[in-house]
């Protein structure tokens, strides 16, 4: 009922005057009729037709008692009937213009209702929803390709842009994902390396020969350096820069050249160091990532293979060191030895390092207490071995409180041997050895599923299973699988079960 002052409507209230009508913004006259379904009846007086339900049809909400401004009150479009689907200064009406219409709906139609998006122009205007799923009708961020997508949220999923966070993620473009910021590297940005390589300038069409020559054209602008499929036979350091090298998985395969380690980081380095193979250290002092820092010191290790080293996989002094979903493995003088260090060590195969009665370190040695807050979790420690004043799976000689690892079936005699010693605390973990774990951690066959070969995935009716620190923000296992898996805790280890 458009147009009636206060007291008319208190005075048709009190007396129950006139037809129930439902709100039309739009006046029913002879030229402006009102939407399918309605009527529109004429009052005496001006300002007073409204639109009223034909007989037998839904009129929803229009049934409400005449004196609320015969109109359909709203606080939102959710309120209001498929005839009057816009809700504007708190009462349903009619649609003027797409961009008044849900996305979900976002065409608006001569009669005033919203309708589904046929083609992309129906989504112009709305620049957060700017595409058209004509499976849906809906306008959306992105409809399922990533090529509706850029910048910080590269990737499509469900309609919705977001980070990247793998490599395989950004194939589109220069199949690096920067997973520190969720963007997709520029081809511009890499340096790139094969076996054999003789460009001198380390272009995708003309690439380096080697990793030293690319971190010799490292720079701000270049930071990125791309190892294509093969092996490269070069030890090398890395001092006082940044920067990320990246490689195409096992398959770039880094081997020493020499007595030094393989990959030495110094002075104020920052590397990141993603997607390759680092194997075949060929003494004692060929550690397979050696990190001599001066606190300041970074490197940073994710899908990595390290292993065969004589000397340690992973040995870091007074730096900072992250290692996730990696596999150390048959390194003869150890796994991984932290010493003034700070660490965050996740979701890793610490497996088969060491050496009986010689190896100072067995699959995880703690020498100092941390220099900041550090992590060590969801980690499965198994088959090392050490000499007999170490432990063989963890020796922690400063306190450290671990969680969701399985140490288990370490040393030459791993039922009666103890599996971790010194101030490490374990919780949700599955410890094994002669000594009863403390609640709530287990002492079970953890049931992997090959040992012998290093293969320490969880086979089905492992106790591991939905055993593992509730609430963790680790997202994600050794092969990047979800974690927890949907609706359930998280495993104990680096392998989240399915």
């Amino acid at each position: 009922m458009r147009g009636a002052a206060p007291v008319l409507l208190a005075l048709l209230l009190i007396l129950g005057l006139g037809a129930c009508k439902v709100a039309n913004e739009l006046y029913c006259d002879d030229t402006t009729p009102c939407p399918s379904g309605y009527t529109c009846d004429r009052n005496p007086g001006p300002g007073q037709n409204g639109c009223v339900p034909v007989a037998g049809a839904d009129a929803g909400a229009a049934d409400a008692p005449i004196g609320v401004a015969d109109a359909i009150l709203c606080t939102d479009a959710g309120m209001c009937p498929g005839a009057f689907p816009i809700c504007r200064a708190g009462t349903c009406g009619t649609c003027a213009q797409n961009t008044e219409c849900p996305v979900t709906a976002p065409v608006c139609k001569s009669a005033g209702n919203c309708d589904a998006c046929a083609g992309e122009g129906d989504c112009s205007g709305r620049p957060t929803t700017p595409h058209c799923l004509t499976s849906t009708g809906a306008c959306v961020v992105c409809r399922n390709t990533d090529a509706d997508c850029g910048g910080a949220t590269p990737v499509c999923e469900a309609t919705v842009c977001r980070a990247c966070r793998k490599d395989v993620e950004c194939s589109a473009v220069a199949g690096i994902c920067d997973t520190d910021t969720g963007r997709c590297v520029t081809g511009a940005e890499i340096l790139y390396v094969a076996p054999g390589g003789t460009g001198l300038s380390c272009t995708a069409a003309s690439p380096c020969g080697s990793i030293k020559t690319a971190l010799t054209k490292v720079s701000l602008a270049q930071p990125w350096i791309k190892l294509l499929a093969g092996s490269f036979v070069e030890s090398f350091v890395v001092k006082d820069m940044t920067a990320h090298i990246v490689g195409a998985g096992a398959s770039s395969i880094i081997q020493p050249d020499g007595a030094d380690p393989i990959v030495w980081v110094q002075g104020t380095a920052d590397l990141l160091l993603r997607s390759a193979r680092i194997r075949a250290g060929a003494n004692a002092n060929a550690d397979g990532i050696r990190c001599d820092g001066i606190g300041a010191t970074r490197v940073r290790g994710f899908d990595l293979q390290i292993d065969g080293n004589l000397g340690t996989g992973v040995n870091a002094s007074r730096c900072t060191v992250g290692l996730e979903r990696s596999r150390v493995m048959q390194n003869a003088a150890g796994g991984l030895r932290l010493f003034d260090t700070t660490f965050a060590v996740r979701n890793n195969f610490i497996g088969q390092n060491g050496t009986a009665d010689v190896s100072a370190v067995g699959g995880f040695r703690l020498l100092s207490a941390p220099t900041g807050a550090s992590t060590f979790e969801f980690n499965t420690v198994s088959g090392n071995r050490s000499k007999a004043d170490t432990a063989p799976g963890v020796q922690c000689d400063a306190a450290l409180a671990m969680s969701s690892d399985v140490v288990w079936g370490n040393g030459v005699a791993p039922d009666a041997t103890a599996q971790f010693a010194g101030a490490c605390t374990f919780i949700d973990s599955d410890i094994g050895g002669p000594t009863a774990a403390v609640p709530p951690n287990i002492n079970a066959n953890p049931l992997f599923h090959d040992a012998a070969a290093g293969d320490y995935h969880l086979d089905p009716g492992s106790p591991c299973a939905n055993a593992g620190q509730p609430g963790t923000a680790t997202v994600d296992d050794i092969d990047g699988q979800p974690r927890p898996k949907p609706g359930t805790l998280p495993d104990i280890g680096a392998d989240e079960a399915f």
